[in-house]
């Protein structure tokens, strides 16, 4: 800080000196001309004081703008020749940024692991907000939907109007039994939770059909073996 307000000081001593002569001209009727001069002269030292002195705030609003719009690609490096203080500056900065760019970077690798684990699993899963408007939809959701195009949970109306209400419907810790077109008995269940101001409503479907099938050959292994004794 003390290079920066060295710098600072020897501006104004400087503009001090430039006005003690301009006020010595200005006395002289012979100077007239070497006064109007002098006061353009000091003109452009006050410019150059205030555009040096402001810095710091030009960098600080860049900064801030760079957090607000995520914009984590730009440096500060233009003015380390000012001087230890805008060194400092823009190391801290930098570091800052830096920081930022790993945390947005941890934050993209996670969603994407998220994300895949979400599609692989075999249950459906789909969520929207408030609007209708669709935030997430795994594979088996599109499947089960028999759609890969919906934007909207509305959508599903049109294609499928009894599975949009027992969707709508489906009540959270309730289980609802739903047998699709294809002969597909789906068991739907929901939970509600709030996400960046926003409540949204996430449903999964679960094809119970192998399952059932399996126990009701489990039941009739059971009653033959029953009949056999």
């Amino acid at each position: 800080m003390g290079d920066f307000r060295f710098r600072i000081a020897f501006r104004v001593g400087l503009i001090g000196c430039t006005m003690a002569l301009f006020v010595f001209m200005v006395s002289r009727p012979n100077m007239v001309f070497a006064a109007v001069l002098m006061a353009l002269i000091i003109a452009g030292q006050l410019f150059e004081l205030y555009h040096f002195s402001a810095q710091t705030n030009r960098k600080l609003t860049r900064f801030l703008e760079s957090v607000k719009y995520s914009d984590f690609i730009s440096g500060f490096t233009a003015d380390n020749k000012l001087g230890k203080t805008f060194r400092q500056l823009n190391t801290e900065f930098n570091e800052v940024l830096e920081a930022f760019r790993k945390a947005r970077s941890e934050k993209e690798e996670n969603w994407q692991y998220l994300n895949t684990v979400v599609q692989q699993v075999r249950t459906g899963i789909l969520s929207f907000d408030e609007s209708g408007r669709i935030q997430l939809m795994n594979a088996n959701a599109k499947r089960f939907l028999n759609s890969t195009a919906l934007s909207s949970i509305h959508d599903l109306k049109s294609l499928n109007p009894v599975l949009y209400q027992a969707i709508l419907d489906a009540k959270p810790g309730k289980s609802t039994l739903h047998k699709t077109n294809r002969d597909i008995l789906l068991t739907i269940q929901s939970t509600e939770m709030r996400v960046r101001g926003q409540n949204i409503k996430l449903v999964t479907l679960q094809n119970i059909q192998s399952e059932l099938q399996k126990q009701e050959l489990e039941a009739w292994q059971n009653l033959t073996r029953v009949l056999r004794h």
